[in-house]
């Protein structure tokens, strides 16, 4: 195999396209791919960062493997690369752009015959996220020449705009991009950050500090390089200390948008990093996520079943007064009132309307309980009898009222818990078989308290918890209006066994 001469040698700091690149300018004095062609070099597996066509390419220019893959970024799929044991997504590098430093390559080319033999394309204006200049302090221009396929980021495909380029107003490399260029060579940095995939890392922080700038309103879509360059140097104060510190500030964040605004959301508070996590293919992939999700479920009302960042939340922790009562079907004043009445909300800093909070954490179970009532109507009708039967089940403990459970007055606190109408239903269900024809003697409950010999509430109290194993249902029907008894096997029960029922306790409570 014949080998090129002389010997262009490969820069520690370049790609191997670049290098590639600078000996087809030398030994041709032309472009990078037919020369690749001539060497029987597939210029997309170059591009693609294969090995095999880059120990070729070494083979003939008689270069150190081991040097060029070093710098090689490797396609693993056509959205995956890995550079030096990192694997992050395509867009952390450039695609269209080619990202150079004016003065970088005007020192390149200096007294320099063949510019585009000397002019080197450093391996860091490869990532995206780098946009100075660490040697000049200076921001990187950017020169979109076509596909990413064609150019294949070759200063010769750039044309005047690599000479004609001026620097820009000197700034200094941001941390987050020297931590970048440290990761890469191998040095440890924040723990939070190296423990993650290093495009995560980086999006994360520069997500953070997009929020602290320029507000949840920032669309990322419309960020200039200048901004994401901003953005990236505030986040960095918070990233940097991990998920205690990312937690806090995203708390704040939460609790300064519910000052200001009448409901506080994911997208009016967190707005710029919710949307792009929202958008991501895979949030739980990203560890912001987590720490989002959770400082979203902990400090905003939320539905029961929402989905927040992939997760679907069963049992928020805040809901809205506003929500429940709309899901009662109760005005919001009537709710808010009895509420603020038994201490579950603020009732001296009212916010207005919809943006008044219960946390289900102080109040376990309220919620639910309130999502579920039914008014005596309901409830009479779901069980199919009719409402004096109601107070007998109050009365031995089978149903409750809303205020024997959490001190609630007035119209909500008359409400019954329809979960517990629902037991009632299930109950009779289980202990009761179904007959096809009513038996002889059998009655029915309107019936059975004087031919039993004893009350309804005792009567109930026999059959919901399983001591009439004779009682019937009609085929077909539902509720306690469906249920036959025989009078025998109560009077033989109360014959040998001691009902007692506690009425002067239980009747302390008002069912009127």
């Amino acid at each position: 195999m014949d080998k090129l001469f002389p010997h262009i040698p490969f820069s520690d700091d370049e790609t191997p396209l670049s290098w590639a690149a600078r000996q087809a300018a030398f030994h041709t004095g032309g472009r990078l791919v037919p020369f690749l062609k001539d060497l029987a070099v597939s210029p997309r597996d170059l591009w693609r960062g294969e090995p095999e066509a880059i120990e070729s390419l070494c083979a003939r220019a008689g270069e150190d493997t081991e040097r060029v893959l070093r710098n090689n970024i490797l396609a693993i799929t056509p959205h995956l690369l890995q550079l030096r044991g990192e694997q992050f997504a395509a867009d952390f590098t450039t695609r269209s752009e080619t990202q150079f430093c004016p003065i970088c390559l005007k020192e390149d080319r200096q007294n320099q015959p063949r510019p585009y033999v000397a002019m080197l394309h450093r391996l860091n204006w490869r990532l995206s996220h780098v946009r100075t200049c660490p040697t000049h302090n200076v921001p990187l221009h950017s020169v979109n020449a076509g596909k990413t396929s064609g150019h294949y980021y070759e200063l010769h495909a750039m044309g005047d705009a690599v000479f004609e380029a001026r620097p820009l107003k000197p700034r200094s490399p941001s941390p987050l991009q020297t931590y970048i260029e440290s990761r890469l060579d191998g040095k440890t940095g924040p723990e939070w950050l190296d423990g993650q995939r290093i495009d995560y890392a980086v999006r994360a922080t520069e997500l953070l500090g997009a929020l602290i700038v320029f507000g949840p309103n920032q669309s990322t879509t419309k960020m200039t390089p200048d901004m994401w360059d901003h953005a990236g140097r505030a986040g960095w104060e918070v990233s940097t200390n991990g998920e205690a510190a990312i937690s806090t500030f995203l708390t704040d964040t939460i609790s300064e948008a519910a000052r200001k605004k009448r409901v506080v959301g994911p997208q009016n508070s967190l707005g710029v990093v919710y949307r792009w996590l929202a958008k991501a293919k895979q949030p739980a992939d990203f560890p912001l996520a987590e720490i989002v999700r959770n400082a979203i479920v902990e400090n905003m009302p939320l539905q029961p079943g929402q989905s927040v960042l992939g997760t679907q939340v069963d049992r928020p922790r805040f809901r809205t007064v506003a929500s429940v009562a709309s899901r009662m079907k109760v005005s919001f004043k009537t709710l808010y009132d009895e509420l603020a009445a038994a201490g579950y909300v603020d009732p001296v800093n009212r916010p207005t309307g919809s943006a008044v909070l219960i946390d289900t954490q102080k109040t376990p179970d309220l919620v639910e309980a309130l999502e579920n009532s039914l008014s005596m109507n309901e409830a009479a009708d779901t069980l199919m009898i009719p409402q004096p039967f109601l107070v007998p089940l109050l009365n031995i403990g089978s149903l409750e009222r809303l205020h024997q459970r959490f001190d609630l007055s007035g119209k909500v606190g008359k409400q019954i818990d329809g979960r517990q109408v629902q037991e009632v239903n299930e109950c009779i269900e289980r202990v009761v078989a179904i007959v096809g024809k009513t038996p002889r003697n059998y009655v029915d409950l309107d019936a059975a308290p004087k031919a039993c010999g004893t009350d309804l509430p005792t009567l109930l109290h026999l059959l919901l918890n399983g001591y009439l194993s004779k009682a019937k249902r009609k085929d077909g029907t539902h509720g306690l209006k469906a249920v036959l008894i025989d009078p025998i096997e109560v009077k033989d029960l109360l014959r040998t066994h001691k009902f007692r029922i506690d009425y002067k306790q239980l009747r302390m409570v008002s069912h009127d």
